[in-house]
């Protein structure tokens, strides 16, 4: 009887065991297993992609054979992912939600040539992918070469193209398909000729249409790759006129794509104030105001932004707005040598030029002969200049003006009562600031030469 009753045990904890590991097994939704050879007792890193940032997810251990194993209770987010190598070296896989069970197999002698995949379908079409796009690679450097062989590139794109359509047209809403579209390349044609202004416009036309065309902006996939990136990267600092008001259309018609998807809306703000939040030059303070005013500020900002983020970008806003282009210049009351008060305002020509200078600033006094040159040609049509000292020391300044002496209007402000350095927004000299006869600022720059240029071209 005791001997039925051990037996009895013994079969319930077999039983007991098996069901323990099933259920172990169905909390497992995501298993990668890993085989590279060359690779002893090392390990490799599983890394995911967001914007332009790598996210660390785990750390696999290798055994003696090279085999490990990545494996979890979540499903891994449907993206892009980096394996990188303890030399830094990596490769890319993607990795989609349906498929998660896969193995991965390449060695150190030529990793990504000799990547396999087996058990995931589109991460392998994927690899495809890649490998066809670092033969465009190639084809582009022997395209500005004599080695450019016109059959290659025929070829080339014929095979291209079918794998490209092929795709799309089996798996039309994979994450693939939607990374081959974003990845879009225009076609090159190789000609000796410099295109013309039309052509040129055509082209960038045909590009931005590209842009807007082979991004599924309702698609939240899409960012978690670099190369969303590195796509809305080229396409506002490259592609684009570096006009303000071309920029701010083009950031408009770019939220307002992404507007029914708020992770896609979320990377696109991201990416755009990051992009602008510290102006390359005065051009790009519109649109940083554009940006701050039309979707962060005044309760407009998202549920996911830090409410002190947005405090200190309303700080920044108020600092620069008084003084961009575009904006009415403010007045200031400063002092003349005799102490005498001055409204500048009042001396305002049909151009004024504000020049905020120290003497003790050698770029500043580089630049003095040629204001001096500007001014000779152009005092006789309303042209005044306004010199505007932005230090205290008053002994510096007058010595300078005696060796030195001008018929501008010179002035400062030794107890900085008028705010000047606030309201211009004055981090450094020189600083040149034109105004129109409406007083609205229409230059900002750290030389004298736009300004030359504007002036020579205006009638």
């Amino acid at each position: 009887m005791a001997n039925l009753r051990r037996y009895k045990f013994f079969i319930f904890s077999v039983i007991l065991y098996f069901l323990n590991s099933s259920f172990s097994l169905l909390k497992i939704q995501c298993r990668i297993d890993f085989e590279i050879n060359g690779l002893s007792n090392e390990k490799i890193v599983l890394v995911s992609e967001y914007s332009d940032k790598q996210i660390i997810i785990d750390t696999i251990s290798l055994d003696v054979n090279g085999k490990g194993y990545y494996q979890s209770e979540k499903r891994l987010t449907s993206g892009l992912y980096m394996i990188v190598f303890p030399d830094s070296k990596y490769f890319e896989i993607l990795i989609n939600d349906e498929e998660q069970f896969f193995t991965v197999s390449t060695d150190t002698v030529n990793l990504f040539n000799n990547l396999y995949i087996e058990g995931a379908d589109e991460t392998q079409l994927y690899q495809r992918f890649q490998l066809l796009s670092m033969k465009n690679d190639e084809i582009k450097s022997k395209s500005y070469t004599d080695n450019f062989n016109a059959n290659e590139y025929k070829s080339f794109y014929e095979t291209y193209d079918n794998f490209k359509d092929s795709v799309c047209t089996s798996i039309p809403h994979s994450l693939l398909c939607k990374i081959i579209r974003l990845n879009e390349f225009p076609k090159y044609k190789p000609s000796g000729t410099k295109p013309s202004k039309s052509s040129f416009y055509d082209i960038q036309k045909q590009n931005i249409n590209i842009f807007y065309n082979n991004i599924d902006f309702n698609d939240s996939r899409l960012t978690n790759s670099r190369l969303l990136y590195d796509k809305f990267n080229y396409f506002f600092n490259i592609l684009l006129s570096q006009n303000p008001d071309t920029i701010i259309k083009y950031i408009d018609i770019t939220i307002d794509s992404c507007s029914k998807n708020e992770n896609f809306k979320r990377f696109a703000l991201s990416f755009l104030i990051n992009n602008y939040r510290n102006p390359k030059n005065k051009n790009q303070d519109k649109i940083l105001i554009h940006i701050a005013e039309n979707y962060y500020l005044n309760g407009k900002a998202p549920s996911w932004v830090n409410p002190k983020f947005v405090e200190l970008l309303q700080e920044k806003v108020n600092f620069i707005k008084p003084g961009m282009i575009g904006s009415i210049a403010p007045d200031l009351i400063l002092q003349d040598i005799n102490n005498k008060e001055i409204q500048i305002s009042k001396y305002y020509g049909n151009l004024t030029l504000l020049f905020f200078w120290s003497p003790d600033c050698e770029s500043c006094t580089k630049e003095i002969p040629k204001i001096n040159a500007m001014y000779s040609k152009y005092q006789n049509k309303g042209f005044t200049i306004i010199a505007i000292y932005v230090h205290a020391d008053k002994n510096i300044w007058i010595e300078y003006l005696q060796k030195n002496r001008n018929n501008w209007i010179n002035l400062y402000d030794p107890t900085r009562k008028s705010n000047f350095i606030k309201l211009y927004n004055i981090k450094e000299t020189p600083e040149f600031v034109l105004l129109n006869k409406n007083k609205e600022i229409l230059i900002r720059d750290k030389t004298i030469d736009k300004i030359n240029e504007y002036l020579n071209n205006t009638k």
